[in-house]
């Protein structure tokens, strides 16, 4: 524990709550003005408001309908299925505000017909969120291959549902709108739908397959997500690389980069390909831009130097980015 010197105000919050002197703290008041009246819950945040509408005994459709305004993008992406579930109520998604990953969960979140159906406005949805995503942190690439996981484990876990799904998707996106040249290889290989987020997760981990398709397009730049459980052959996608890097030359081997959205726990880091093949961790697409920074210097391809001069550029860049 820590001893920290609280003003009078905010010590008079937290350990003083028998005390019917008004705040000046905005929040604080209306807080307090919520302990006594249910109409006053829904100025406050929705998380601090969910306990309240509880204690007050608000239906929960009511509640949620009430509160929406109140909510974030991500509240509203994780009440979906609640909402969903809760006759009437419907929350409002707003795909304009939503960063790209979130949009991809959001667009996975959605049952396969609605998706199909609105398949013109979410593809739309997903574009403008790369190119302003490459408006804050800028990408030119030229001939760029991305391998992506959708095997079984990519439904995620119970709490991040989809995450893994989500982040090959979001991650194509953005690759696709910062390339000259694009070609994405999904994996396991099935027929694809006309827009990529119509695919789901299901069968075996099978890397090495398309990364030979991947090579045979001699691209500039191959990048793999995946969570790095390769089981369809176990472990042969990093000895795929080791070969042909040997018979093709270092020079003339295009940069191929491991991009896990998954932190493995027992590791205390992402789960690596082998040794061929350099591994950064990816918790949203929008990283990308650093990762690739960061990849090029686990690989040995760039000094420690490089690395902190390209994070001061990048650092500097967001700074004074507009926001936009």
């Amino acid at each position: 524990h820590i001893h920290s010197q609280l003003d009078e105000e905010l010590g008079r919050f937290l350990f003083d709550r028998s005390s019917q002197k008004p705040y000046t703290t905005p929040l604080l008041n209306q807080y307090r003005q919520a302990q006594y009246s249910a109409a006053a819950i829904y100025e406050l945040p929705f998380t601090v408001a969910e306990s309240l509408a509880q204690k007050h005994k608000v239906p929960r459709d009511v509640f949620l309908k009430k509160i929406e305004p109140k909510m974030t993008a991500a509240e509203k992406l994780r009440l979906q299925s609640t909402a969903a579930r809760t006759k009437g109520v419907e929350i409002e998604f707003d795909l304009s505000r939503a960063g790209l990953t979130k949009l991809a969960l959001y667009i996975l979140s959605l049952k396969q017909n609605v998706r199909t159906a609105r398949a013109d406005e979410l593809q739309a949805a997903l574009e403008a969120a790369a190119n302003k995503t490459l408006a804050r942190a800028p990408l030119s690439l030229g001939r760029v291959a991305t391998i992506l996981d959708r095997s079984r484990s990519a439904t995620g876990s119970r709490e991040k549902r989809n995450r893994p799904l989500a982040v090959a998707l979001a991650a194509s996106s953005l690759l696709r709108s910062a390339a000259t040249e694009y070609r994405a290889f999904w994996t396991p290989a099935r027929e694809e739908k006309s827009f990529e987020f119509l695919t789901y997760a299901a069968g075996q981990t099978a890397l090495a397959e398309p990364l030979l398709d991947a090579l045979e397009w001699r691209p500039d730049l191959i990048v793999i997500v995946s969570d790095g459980y390769e089981n369809d052959p176990p472990q042969l996608v990093d000895q795929v690389a080791r070969v042909y890097r040997a018979a093709i030359g270092k020079a003339e081997t295009p940069e191929i980069v491991h991009m896990n959205p998954v932190f493995d726990a027992d590791h205390y880091a992402p789960r690596r390909l082998g040794a061929t093949i350099p591994t950064v961790g990816l918790r949203d697409a929008e990283d990308i831009p650093i990762m690739l920074g960061f990849a090029k210097f686990t690989a040995g391809t760039a000094t420690l130097e490089e690395l902190e001069q390209y994070l001061a550029f990048r650092v500097n860049r967001m700074l004074n980015s507009d926001g936009t």
